[in-house]
């Protein structure tokens, strides 16, 4: 009879294909963390779309969010659409470019950041505990190191 860990883990076939195996982390992460973002009624793309607003602190161009977050235009005015809508975002036009639209997080927007962000870490702690803090430390820069262009 399997024991519990090993009916958990990847086979190792599979386990000699990063993009697999990045894929599956990413889903036990987001797995981890869906209550949060329930919680809230928010994305993980609405919450970077959050953070990256309320950490530039001011104005930040629609065309900016979808460079930063990685995403196509379309889906970050659609995002943006959804935030604002729920009053966690505004848009207005930008004050140094009138083509574009510049978003600011409102103050709702700003309890939700502060609420969420302690329990998001907290999950990322608890899902990262197998790791020591210099693994952890190695792992986010390695990661980082790969989903620059």
């Amino acid at each position: 009879m399997e024991t519990d860990s090993a009916q958990h883990s990847l086979p190792p076939e599979l386990c000699e294909h990063i993009g697999f195996v990045l894929a599956k982390v990413r889903d036990r992460f987001f797995d981890s963390v869906a209550g949060i973002f329930g919680q809230f009624g928010v994305s993980g793309r609405h919450f970077g779309i959050l953070l990256l607003t309320a950490r530039r602190g001011g104005v930040i161009r629609q065309t900016d969010i979808a460079g930063a977050l990685r995403i196509d235009r379309t889906t970050a005015m659609h995002c943006v659409d959804e935030l604002e809508a729920a009053a966690l975002i505004r848009r207005q036009p930008h004050p140094a470019d009138r083509r574009a639209h510049a978003v600011t997080i409102t103050a709702s927007g700003q309890r939700i950041i502060k609420r969420m962000t302690p329990l998001l870490e907290e999950a990322e702690r608890h899902f990262l505990s197998r790791l020591s803090a210099a693994e952890r430390r190695t792992l986010l820069e390695l990661l980082s190191r790969l989903a620059t262009t």
